[in-house]
């Protein structure tokens, strides 16, 4: 079955790279022999695919972000203190490189609040809370994304995200 699935997505390539999914480009560009199987097995295990409407959501989140050159300072205060405020944690344990799960949230937090509310480059965010990398930033806006670490379902990071996000959207405006 899995080399039928390969030879559709080769035919569908050689006769035009347009008509293709998203899917079936990200797929091709893994590889067919090890890489292909293994976005198989990786896409199956998530139970979701790479669906267009996720690739336009994406687009648009990076057209939002290349407008803003500087974020203003006072907002990202207001974010890291309010988020500080909410889970009684210090600006030197927040900046810290320790990991226990109560700094995590609230780090986590502001990584998130600080993207959907400010619209802030990721390496940005990620010097600005500690001096993180950008991937440390990816990571835990794909962890919510899809659900998954400290953002899972009927996890009580949820309920403090709508409520200090409700809070600011309020604040800021």
């Amino acid at each position: 079955m899995l080399k039928k699935e390969v030879q559709e997505i080769k035919v569908k390539l050689k006769n035009s790279g347009y008509d293709t999914s998203k899917a079936d480009n990200f797929m091709y560009r893994v590889g067919f022999k090890t890489g292909y199987k293994i976005a198989l097995q990786h896409q199956k295990k998530r139970k979701q695919s790479y669906t267009v409407e996720i690739m336009k959501e994406l687009r648009q989140e990076k057209i939002q972000t290349e407008n803003v050159i500087n974020p203003n300072p006072k907002e990202v205060n207001i974010i890291l203190q309010a988020v500080m405020d909410y889970t009684h944690i210090g600006k030197k344990e927040l900046f810290s490189s320790s990991r226990p799960m109560h700094i995590s949230i609230a780090r986590s937090l502001c990584f998130i609040l600080l993207r959907e509310l400010l619209h802030i480059s990721l390496p940005r965010i990620g010097y600005m809370v500690g001096n993180k990398d950008h991937t440390t930033v990816i990571h835990h806006l794909r962890s919510k994304y899809l659900q998954q670490g400290l953002w899972k379902p009927q996890h009580k990071i949820w309920m403090d995200y709508e409520e200090l996000k409700n809070k600011l959207k309020k604040d800021l405006n």
